[in-house]
């Protein structure tokens, strides 16, 4: 859900922010669509689409104009071919011609159009447009999650078990590093539950998760018990002992009324 929320979040900061020099300037033509930014940052989009509607075309004839506008089409009922090219449409004016306020979300959105809302995905033209992101705003929050966006989907095109090891390998050799926590962390579960699911690398999938919970899974959310008795089981497995112990035992502290406490009670016994 955190992932999910930040195209929302940045888009409202940099609208309703005063400039920031020339790394992130206020966002031209943001008063008249606040309204509009508050429904979408708590991913109201239905009210989104009305408030925006009575908001006269002048005034929305504007980079962050046609970016909300493509995020509210993009989320609108029911979904249609026009619509999706129409947000295509406006996403690519808006990238070309934002500037740093705007232009890193309406590239991120550009991205995601082939991604996940065309009616045939194309990974090639999505990983292009993660690629074109980054090289321009490297630094930018949406740009460090479309390089997350861009590994998954340079990992869903292996062919084989060795190719998607060749492939997290590469990732993790030619990675730049991760400013932005959230993109470090979801880039880190990525490899480590890729490592998991193919069975590759138990030691590297264990060192992935624990470089994910490293930067920030929140303890409310629903991921982060997975990620504790995950880490426990690897580090167990992997004759990590003193791991195992801390992390089955903040299992247990965290979530005394977890099924699998007699479970892990005995694994701990059975530690060296």
């Amino acid at each position: 859900m955190l992932r999910a929320l930040l195209p929302w979040a940045v888009l409202w900061a940099l609208a309703a922010a005063p400039g920031r020099g020339d790394t992130y300037p206020a966002a031209g033509g943001s008063e008249a669509l606040k309204p509009v930014l508050r429904q979408m940052a708590v991913l109201l989009f239905s009210d989104a689409e009305v408030s925006l509607g009575r908001i006269p075309a002048a005034e929305r004839a504007s980079p962050l104009g046609w970016t909300v506008e493509a995020m509210t089409l993009l989320q609108s009922q029911p979904r249609t071919e026009g619509k999706i090219d129409e947000a295509a449409r406006l996403l690519e004016r808006a990238w070309e011609e934002g500037g740093p306020a705007v232009a890193p979300v309406a590239g991120y959105f550009r991205a995601r159009v082939p991604q996940a809302h065309a009616a045939v995905a194309d990974a090639a033209l999505a990983m292009r447009y993660f690629e074109e992101l980054a090289e321009r705003y490297p630094e930018h929050p949406l740009a460090e999650m479309g390089r997350v966006r861009h590994a998954a989907l340079h990992l869903s095109l292996a062919e084989s078990r060795a190719d998607v090891a060749a492939r997290i390998e590469h990732l993790e050799r030619e990675s730049a590093p991760f400013l932005d926590a959230a993109a470090r962390r979801d880039f880190h579960s990525l490899l480590g539950h890729a490592l998991l699911l193919h069975e590759l690398d138990a030691a590297g999938a264990l060192r992935h998760l624990l470089a994910a919970i490293d930067a920030g899974v929140p303890e409310s959310s629903v991921r982060y018990r997975g990620y504790v008795i995950r880490i426990a089981e690897l580090a167990r497995v992997t004759g990590e002992a003193e791991t195992a112990r801390e992390y089955y035992n903040r299992f247990l502290e965290e979530f005394p009324r977890d099924d699998r406490r007699h479970m892990i009670e005995q694994r701990l016994r059975d530690l060296p």
